[in-house]
Parts: C-alpha cells; sequence; structure tokens
C-alpha cells in the first residue's frame, strides 16, 4: 500500500514529479486524486507542513478529511490555511454537545478567524425526520461560526455503496451544491450570506 507518508517522504528531497504523484493516488470517476493517510505512523509538523507545500506546488485544490483529529498539533499547518472548514456533525443531541469541543479546538488553534471561516454542517441519518431543532444550534452559535447548513436523510447515502451522483436525491444534491458555493465564497475570501437556491 501506498499513500500520504510515501507523498511526505518523497517532498522532504524536493518537488513531487507528476508520475510519483499520481502513483500514490486513487482516482474517482471525475478524475480527483484521493491520497490516503496509512496510519501506520504519526506525522510530525514539518512532515504536513511539506504535505501542504507539495499540494500548493501543483496547484492542487486540496480538501482533507481530518475526522476527529483536531486537536492533533501537527494538523495546524493544514488548518492554518486561508480555507473554509467544514465541521460535519450527526442530527442528534449527543453529537450537538461534543460539537463544543471541536468549535473549542479551532478556537484555540486558529482564533477568531479561523471559527468565521467554519461552517457547522448538520448531516441528518434518521428516516424519521429530524432528530434536533436545527435553529436552536443556530441560534446558540450565533455570530462565532459561517454559519449552520444541512444534509437532509438521503437512502442512498444510508447504504453503505459506493456513493452515485445521479442516485441522490434531488433535495441533496441541492444542499451539497449550496455547500459547494458556500466553499469557493469563502476561498475567495468572501464572508456575506450565500443566497439559498431557488425552489423550482
Amino acid at each position: 500500500m501506498s499513500g500520504l507518508e510515501h507523498v511526505v517522504t518523497v517532498a522532504a528531497s524536493g518537488a513531487v514529479p507528476d508520475d510519483v504523484f499520481d502513483g500514490y493516488c486513487s482516482r474517482t470517476t471525475v478524475d480527483a486524486r484521493i491520497l490516503n493517510r496509512l496510519g501506520t505512523q504519526t506525522a510530525t509538523d514539518s512532515e504536513m507542513f511539506l504535505l501542504a507545500e507539495a499540494l500548493r506546488a501543483r496547484g492542487a485544490s486540496s480538501v482533507y478529511d481530518l475526522g476527529h483529529r483536531l486537536r492533533a498539533s501537527y494538523l495546524s499547518p493544514l488548518l492554518a490555511a486561508p480555507t473554509p472548514i467544514i465541521l460535519v456533525v450527526p442530527c442528534r443531541a449527543d453529537a450537538f454537545n461534543r460539537l463544543r469541543a471541536a468549535l473549542q479546538s479551532i478556537g484555540d488553534t486558529l482564533g477568531e478567524p479561523g471559527l468565521s471561516r467554519t461552517v457547522v454542517t448538520v448531516s441528518n441519518q434518521d428516516n424519521t425526520g429530524w432528530q434536533v431543532d436545527v435553529d436552536l444550534l443556530r441560534d446558540y452559535l450565533g455570530g462565532q461560526v459561517w454559519g449552520v447548513e444541512t444534509i437532509p436523510y438521503d437512502e442512498h447515502l444510508g447504504m453503505g455503496v459506493v456513493i452515485s451522483h445521479d442516485q441522490l436525491a434531488a433535495d441533496t444534491r441541492a444542499a451539497y451544491e449550496r455547500l459547494l458555493d458556500i466553499a469557493s465564497a469563502l476561498a475567495d475570501g468572501r464572508r456575506e450570506p450565500v443566497p439559498a437556491p431557488v425552489s423550482e
């Protein structure tokens, strides 16, 4: 297996050639590259900085899946980039309670500028409806974060299979497209609200 750790090793010696980079990645049907972390060792701050620089040198639009590791110091080079932070939380009371620790970690690492480019995204994983009032979360967070968005329940997402865009419900696609618009606005340095899509 190969992955992120291999790219970091090559980057430590200089630029990462295209063929080497591609050899360490898998690809999606839309030609996006996925660089997995093997997890066999813990990356250091300097190694993560090398990775971030290698991706920037390629002109890559990078999306990092940080999982639950927001507190790990080696992630600070990634979080410090002026890019949007999408914080996903399941629509459950216990998950909402744990959200406070994640936001605290972002605030401790990046301060108010980091929180102001954080979008809390509530994912509904219950087909019986919304189990928690998301508006209460919006009221609670107030001006701490950029905003709170929602992803509706979708049977296709709950199947645990490879996601197919044309199998998603129209509302789900619209929610993800809105999230993409918001991420693009934040990446461009815009902080004003992104208009909601007009229903047909």
